[in-house]
């Protein structure tokens, strides 16, 4: 479907519902059946970066005018506003570990709120250029991918900084935790890289985008990546290899989601957000007699 500005973030709500973020300073709310826009909310007064689910009726957005707003979809009404970056929010995470919201701006810095009462607990700095994505760990540490190239890991209750990696050679836009100690990164050198948070190394590198990666996301058990190049890669997380490739859109794909482990939402600058039914390719079946 086409809305009215470039989509630059969307995350599904349940089974059935998708918010997106755009250029436009919109939220929208669609149908994941119909593909039909359900809501608009027009509070922002720049460009929507970053959505989020908070639950199945409230969205958490991000806004290049600098604040950070939750809305209630179902009664059509701003909950809350965070104020207190002092350049674009970029991203946002939620802790499943304290409940707290997290957000990376272009102002360099990472601040941790309490969604409660929209409480600032703290601001972290130490990146030399701007925090275009943030994640917190299931452990309760904070990742941050930065325009300086790096990634830095944090602890989310004292602000201190555990480790940094470098390993890309241009800006780091996305970033995705796996099990087993494992994280994600994607950037603008075209490629994703996997590490080892307890070795701290590089263990794999998938290479085949055309363009900076700019989102990324689980299906089924596949890496799938968003790229400027307009297409959707599926990976084998363990090879490192593509085996598949869509050409998704006419211009680059920004936002990535999933739902009921069968359907991927990708959201493009081409100024529309498709719905995909994913299946798997099954092995074929051997004439009867052959082993």
């Amino acid at each position: 479907r086409r809305v009215h500005g470039a989509i630059w973030s969307v995350t599904t709500l349940g089974q059935d519902k998708v918010a997106s973020g755009s250029e436009d300073n919109t939220v929208k709310v669609w149908s994941l059946t119909g593909g039909n826009v359900l809501k608009t909310f027009t509070g922002h007064t720049d460009q929507v970066r970053a959505v989020l689910a908070l639950d199945q009726k409230r969205i958490i957005s991000a806004s290049s005018d600098s604040t950070i707003k939750i809305w209630d979809w179902e009664r059509d009404k701003v909950l809350q506003t965070f104020n207190g970056h002092r350049g674009a929010v970029r991203s946002l995470s939620l802790s499943a570990l304290t409940g707290n919201l997290v957000s990376g701006s272009e102002d360099k810095t990472i601040r941790v709120w309490k969604i409660d009462g929209s409480q600032l607990l703290r601001t972290i700095e130490g990146h030399e250029d701007y925090v275009r994505v943030v994640l917190a760990l299931k452990n309760g540490q904070i990742v941050s991918g930065s325009r300086d190239f790096s990634i830095k890991i944090w602890d989310e209750g004292t602000g201190e900084l555990k480790t940094t990696f470098r390993g890309h050679n241009m800006p780091i836009w996305c970033l995705l935790e796996l099990g087993n100690n494992d994280l994600l990164s994607g950037g603008a050198d075209y490629v994703v890289k996997r590490w080892d948070l307890e070795a701290k190394t590089c263990t794999c590198t998938f290479e085949g985008h055309a363009g900076p990666i700019w989102c990324m996301t689980i299906l089924d058990g596949l890496l799938v990546t968003g790229s400027e190049d307009n297409t959707v890669k599926l990976w084998d997380l363990d090879t490192g290899e593509s085996v598949r490739t869509l050409l998704a859109h006419s211009n680059a794909i920004w936002g990535l989601s999933t739902a009921r482990d069968e359907i991927l939402v990708t959201g493009s600058w081409d100024k529309t957000l498709k719905i995909w039914t994913f299946v798997r390719p099954q092995p074929p079946k051997l004439p009867i007699g052959n082993k």
